[in-house]
């Protein structure tokens, strides 16, 4: 696999975060401002991603006290596996996640893609940090 066959190939970073909420259609960032993450797709078919959302403090102590561990978690998405790019959609076949609910999963993405933005998009489902129904996207910006 090269970039002439898969565009995606390379380093993004994220740039904005929506979630239009359904059926209402109203629409609203998924993360905090601040927020920052990168993905990765590599030319041997695997991929990684991991956004942490803004605002997050770092543990007073060395060790994280449980609030803090729970804060700090539930503001964290991370996961990597395969992925096949089909055009229009990436599927990205988790192996290893921060929601372990997601470990061995397929995970599809609507893709729309213009130059250095990428545009990855969710088919309607439930957030799975707020239990949302909603369709969620997230632009990012190629890395050079």
């Amino acid at each position: 696999m090269n970039a002439a066959s898969n565009p995606l190939i390379g380093s993004w970073s994220i740039v904005s975060t929506e979630r239009k909420l359904l059926p209402s259609l109203e629409v609203i960032d998924t993360f905090r401002p601040g927020t920052r993450g990168f993905i990765h797709y590599m030319p041997d078919g695997r991929m990684s991603v991991v956004i942490t959302e803004g605002g997050r403090s770092a543990p007073v102590g060395l060790v994280a006290t449980d609030p803090e561990a729970v804060a700090l978690f539930r503001t964290v998405m991370a996961y990597a596996g395969r992925y096949t790019f089909e055009g229009d959609r990436v599927l990205h076949h988790i192996e290893i996640c921060s929601l372990e609910s997601w470990s061995g999963q397929t995970q599809t993405r609507l893709v729309h893609l213009d130059g250095p933005i990428l545009r990855l998009s969710t088919l309607a489902s439930n957030d799975p940090f707020t239990g949302q129904y909603s369709h969620r996207a997230i632009t990012w910006q190629r890395i050079r």
